[in-house]
């Protein structure tokens, strides 16, 4: 699902109270469970853990950590790293950095360096990868792709669509691109003006 509309308009803020990150004063359900005031059958840190993952319009990476680090750490913060999905972490390397034609050893090298000396787009493309790894029922996403390099940003688009689909991951997407908001792989396209759904 696509939310465009012009800046100011609300849709940033859709998706931080859909995730929790922004209380309101209404009622915000995921299924007959109201976030905004838990039953204690899904707490605002299940839902951010286990349902959703989120990438934001900058890349948002503990720069004291390594790339490795920022990576793993939302399924070491869950218990879940045990559960790795080697062969998902390796299609994303391959996707995102060694299709560039870089040896995994020298982008082992590069992950092993802390996240604050990475270009934006490095770091995006790390975020981008750490949101898929937790393996989420959605993935919220808000203008990620100002950030990528623009040469790779039609294969980051088309690699994050086939993914989404192979593992079955709900996608929402917030953006102004007028690329993206024709992709026809959009179920429903909707436009937020003040605040309010057209």
């Amino acid at each position: 699902m696509c939310i465009n509309g012009p800046s100011g308009g609300g849709k940033t803020t859709l998706l931080n109270v859909l995730s929790g990150l922004c209380k309101s004063s209404g009622e915000v359900l995921w299924g007959d469970i109201n976030i905004n005031n838990p039953t204690g059958r899904l707490s605002i840190d299940q839902l951010r853990m286990d349902w959703i993952s989120m990438i934001f319009q900058e890349p948002r990476l503990a720069k004291s950590l390594s790339g490795w680090e920022n990576i793993y750490l939302p399924l070491k913060i869950s218990g879940r790293f045990n559960t790795l999905d080697q062969p998902l972490l390796e299609q994303l390397l391959n996707t995102f950095f060694l299709s560039e034609g870089q040896p995994f050893g020298e982008l082992d090298k590069q992950l092993r360096r802390k996240a604050n000396t990475f270009s934006s787009g490095q770091m995006q493309r790390i975020a981008i990868i750490r949101a898929i790894m937790t393996l989420p029922k959605y993935i919220f996403a808000d203008e990620i792709l100002n950030s990528v390099e623009p040469e790779l940003q039609d294969k980051t688009w088309s690699a994050i669509k086939q993914i989404c689909r192979d593992r079955r991951i709900g996608f929402l997407l917030v953006t102004h691109n007028q690329c993206l908001l024709k992709d026809p792989d959009f179920s429903q396209n909707i436009t937020i003006v003040n605040g309010a759904f057209e």
